[in-house]
Order: structure tokens, then C-alpha cells, then sequence
């Protein structure tokens, strides 16, 4: 084992943590530090090798059984698997492509509300629109979608947070929130977005990750009365993406010591349903992650096969980084194995 199981690595300069790669590469490089064999296939696929033993990951997720995969990628079956399971969600419906029609029948009986609407198939927040307060905002985004599957639900109320599970326990938790930066009174949007994005170019990890100003920008600003050349006050935050991906530019911070041990045992009880995957991420609504889960009004929005480790837990924009990859190495390659 190189890191203690709950091994937090130290800050970075300021403005940044420390970075704790959970690419492909540095898992690769901690697993022959432990003496196992790496094989790399292409781009996402490795095989690292002890003794007899050699296990595929497809990117972080190693395939310790000949499995149903593709299972549960499906936004809309995952759904309704965590309601078997008596996980809260976000009251909603599946609907298959062109259901236009279907979809206002469905809007008009459950009356006004803020929704979210999401392809039920794609990832790292594409297609995803949310805080629409009208049935015409919530067609208006499904057009753009409607040759895909979609899950419209309720817009529940709180921050994301994204839940780590190595071998159904919770190993890191990152808050996540969309793009967005902090005015100082004297520089503009597009400013303060130049100098953040500054800082993320020094990361190894958020480099690739940078703000956009582009028409879905300028839109969230108008909302704020703003534009990119509108000088907020000092203190201000203004919203550039509603969605908190931290692929589109969002921050991710580490809360995993804060959060309420009741929200823990609750999330991990999902992983009933997941036993064949070793590692899930569990994007969950919250609006207080120190309170316990009887106490406020919560839920799970989408369980992921494939979880962003680096970005959101390696190296978050705010907080400690964690050593996640250890913790996945242990589970496939037990020290005593």
C-alpha cells in the first residue's frame, strides 16, 4: 500500500489543490509501484496483472466479472431500480424519442414546477437542461433532443454532490458546482473568467477543463442582468453554467469529512443493486450534506459506471485531494492477495 487508506495529499499553492491524478497513467504508475504487471490496450483500456490474476479496467473501472456491463447506463432504468430500492429520486418520467405530445399531456397534469430534462444515454452533462419553469422552456429544450430517449423530473433543491463507492463504500465526496467566479469590483466577467481559467491552465487536471463564453453563457448572465463586460461588485458570484460538470468549466470541492455518516449508510445501500461494479459514482441532491438524510429533502440522480476520479476527488478545485486510486487498488489487488 503506498497511502494509508485515508491518506489526504496537502494543499497546493493557493487557489488550486493538490493534485492526485486518477488517470489511467498514474494508476498505472502506483500499480507497478506495487510490483503488478501493466498492459496498456489503447487510450481507456489497461490490464494490470499479479501473479494469475489479470483484471481489464475500462478507465477507472475495473471488470472483476463477466457482467451486464452496459446495465444502468440507461438514465431512466436507473431510476426506477434505486425506487425498488426505496432510494429517494426526483419524481419525473421517461419518455422515448419524438413524444412531444406525450410530454405536454404529462406537463399539464402535474402543473407548474421547475424541471430538469436530460438524455437518458449521454454523459458529462451533454444534452442536460435544468431550471426550466414552463411547459414552453422545457419544449423548447426537447427539441433539440427529441430524436433521443429523455427523463424529465422535478429541479430539487440544494448543491450535487458525487458520491465515491469502492466495493459499495464511500471512499470520497465532492460538492460540485457549475462555472462560475467572484466578482471584485473592478474587472470584468470576461476578466475574472480569463484569470480563473489562468489558474486552471496550471493544473494538469483542469487544463483541459476550462469556462467557455458562448451562447449558453451569455444566456445565464442575462438572467443576472450581466454580460461579459459587466464589472460585478466586489463579493458578487455570477453563474456562467447551471449544470456542474467539472468538464464544463465547474468546481469541485472535497466535503468527504463533513458529510453526515446517516447520508453515508443511506448511499451505500445502492450498491445492492450494483454488485458488479467496483466502482460507482452516486450523483446526489443535497441540500445540507452535514444533516442527516431524515431531516431534509434529498435525491439520487444518476448512478455512473464510468466516475470522474481525477477532477472531482484527485484534484479538486477546492479542498484536500484523496488518494482514490489507492483505495480502488486495494480492492482488485488486496495487499495480502
Amino acid at each position: 500500500m503506498i497511502f494509508p487508506p485515508d491518506t489526504l495529499l496537502p494543499l497546493a499553492p493557493p487557489g488550486f489543490a493538490q493534485q492526485v491524478s486518477g488517470d489511467p497513467g498514474t494508476r498505472k504508475m502506483q500499480a507497478a509501484a506495487r510490483g503488478l504487471e501493466v498492459t496498456k490496450l489503447d487510450r481507456f483500456r489497461y490490464i494490470i496483472i499479479h501473479k494469475h490474476r489479470a483484471i481489464l479496467f475500462l478507465g477507472s473501472q475495473p471488470i472483476l466479472v463477466d457482467s451486464r456491463y452496459s446495465r444502468h447506463n440507461d438514465k431512466g432504468e436507473t431510476k426506477a431500480v434505486l425506487q425498488e430500492l426505496g432510494v429517494p429520486v426526483p419524481h419525473g418520467c421517461r419518455f422515448g424519442p419524438g413524444s412531444e405530445q406525450e410530454i405536454v399531456r404529462w406537463l399539464d397534469r402535474h402543473g407548474p414546477g421547475i424541471w430538469v430534462l436530460k438524455p437518458t444515454n449521454m454523459n458529462m452533462g451533454k444534452g442536460v437542461y435544468v431550471d426550466l419553469r414552463s411547459r414552453a422552456a422545457v419544449l423548447s429544450k426537447y427539441r433539440k433532443l427529441s430524436a433521443h430517449p429523455v427523463v424529465i423530473e422535478e429541479h430539487l433543491q440544494g448543491d450535487e454532490h458525487r458520491f465515491l463507492l469502492v466495493g459499495g463504500r464511500t471512499v470520497a465526496v465532492a460538492r460540485r458546482r457549475g462555472a462560475r467566479v467572484l466578482g471584485d469590483g473592478s474587472c470584468s466577467v470576461a476578466e475574472l473568467v480569463a484569470a480563473k481559467n489562468a489558474l486552471r491552465k496550471t493544473s494538469r487536471v483542469h487544463r483541459k477543463h476550462l469556462i467557455h463564453l458562448d451562447a449558453a453563457a451569455d444566456a445565464v448572465l442575462a438572467e443576472q442582468d450581466l454580460s461579459r463586460d459587466a464589472v460585478p461588485d466586489a463579493g458578487r458570484t455570477v453563474i456562467l453554467r447551471k449544470v456542474s460538470n467539472v468538464s464544463m468549466g465547474g468546481d469541485s470541492e472535497d466535503v468527504t469529512a463533513d458529510v453526515h455518516p446517516g447520508l453515508i449508510a443511506a448511499i451505500e445501500k445502492i450498491w445492492e443493486a450494483f454488485r458488479d461494479r467496483a466502482v460507482l459514482g452516486i450523483d446526489v441532491i443535497l441540500p445540507d450534506a452535514t444533516q442527516p438524510p431524515e431531516s431534509q429533502r434529498w435525491g439520487v440522480i444518476e448512478v455512473n459506471n464510468q466516475p470522474m476520479s481525477r477532477g472531482l476527488h484527485g484534484a479538486p478545485t477546492i479542498g484536500m485531494g484523496r488518494n482514490v486510486d489507492a483505495k480502488i487498488l486495494d480492492y482488485v489487488f488486496p495487499p495480502q492477495s
